[in-house]
C-alpha cells in the first residue's frame, strides 16, 4: 500500500461512490475483502480474471427450479455484478488519476482493468501496477466508510 496513492485516489473513489447504486455499495465492502484475499493467495492477474467473470445474460433461472434455488442463483448473479462493478471502479480511479500523467498513457487505451494490468505486467511493471490496484481498492473501501 502506498499512502500517497491512497490519498490521491480517495477523492476519485469518493466521487465514484456518490454515483454507486445503494444496493451495490453495501455489497462492495465484502467483495473488496474477497479481492484482497484473492490477490494474497494467488496473483493480481488471476484475482482480476476471477472478478471479471461478468454475469451472462444467457444464464436462465427457468426450468422448474425451486424458489430457494432461484434465490441462490439471483444472489450469485448479484455477487458477480458487484465484483465487476468493483473492478470498474478500481479501473476508473486509476484511469482518472493518471489522465495528466504523461508517462502512463496506456491506461487511457485500455477498456478494462484486466487488459491494463496484463499490459503493465508484460512491460515489466508488475510490482508497480499491483501497488496501484491495491491502493485504489483501499481508497474505494475508505470511501465507502464516508457513506456509512
Amino acid at each position: 500500500m502506498n499512502k500517497y496513492l491512497v490519498e490521491k485516489y480517495l477523492k476519485i473513489a469518493y466521487d465514484c461512490m456518490k454515483n454507486c447504486p445503494p444496493n451495490k455499495s453495501t455489497s462492495i465492502r465484502g467483495q473488496i475483502a474477497t479481492f484482497g484475499a484473492a490477490i494474497s493467495s494467488g496473483s493480481l492477474l488471476s484475482a482480476i480474471a476471477f472478478f471479471s467473470n461478468a454475469p451472462s445474460s444467457n444464464e436462465s433461472n427457468s426450468g422448474g427450479n425451486s424458489e430457494k434455488e432461484l434465490n441462490v442463483d439471483a444472489d450469485k448473479e448479484s455477487a458477480k455484478e458487484v465484483r465487476v462493478y468493483l473492478l470498474n471502479m478500481i479501473h476508473k480511479v486509476i484511469k482518472e488519476s493518471e489522465k495528466q500523467d504523461i508517462q502512463n498513457r496506456d491506461i487511457q487505451n485500455q477498456e478494462n482493468l484486466f487488459d491494463f494490468v496484463a499490459s503493465e505486467i508484460n512491460n515489466g511493471n508488475e510490482s508497480m501496477i499491483e501497488e496501484k490496484v491495491l491502493s485504489a481498492a483501499i481508497a474505494v473501501k475508505l470511501s465507502i466508510n464516508l457513506f456509512k
